[in-house]
């Protein structure tokens, strides 16, 4: 069970805090996980994540939980948080944030370099409209069968459609 040291007091498994500094020191985590002055502590996250479409909800959740007892803990100022399940949900988050910011940009630019390739309204239409529609599609199939997003899976949709409309 997790407990914090007040709460190990008042369940007399600690008497004081020197009782509680020795039980540390000479533990596997003095130094390591526990700063040698005893003001940083290091919690490594890990989460056994159930196999569905809210990988990140569930991984989301858990580390904001786990920062908000840390927060509201007010012996415990100065913490990092580590380990695979925190790591994987800040470049989740981060990913998402970028991911936003480089579709703009890609809608953006795929409709001007059309317009200027076919500098008409009606053939500048088709065809963007039909790139929207097959990278739609395509997330929409990752959503459906559940695959998760890397560079790959992001790139093949669209490099696939650039061949297809450079060959024809």
């Amino acid at each position: 069970s997790i407990s914090n040291f007040s709460q190990a007091l008042e369940d007399e498994l600690l008497n004081n805090t020197d009782e509680y500094r020795k039980k540390i020191k000479n533990s596997f985590y003095y130094g390591r996980l526990v700063s040698k002055d005893f003001k940083k502590i290091i919690v490594s996250i890990e989460l056994d994540i159930v196999k569905d479409n809210n990988k990140f909800l569930q991984r989301e959740k858990f580390v904001e939980d786990i920062t908000s007892l840390l927060a509201n803990n007010k012996s415990l100022s100065n913490y990092h948080l580590s380990g695979g399940s925190y790591l994987n949900y800040k470049l989740d988050s981060e990913n998402r944030k970028n991911l936003q910011l480089i579709l703009s940009l890609a809608v953006i630019s795929l409709s001007l370099m059309i317009f200027l390739i076919y500098r008409s309204l009606t053939k500048f239409l088709i065809v963007l409209l039909s790139a929207l529609a097959a990278i739609s599609f395509n997330f929409l199939s990752f959503l459906i069968l559940d695959v998760d997003l890397n560079i790959v899976a992001l790139t093949l949709p669209v490099l696939i459609i650039v061949i297809a409309v450079s060959d024809s």
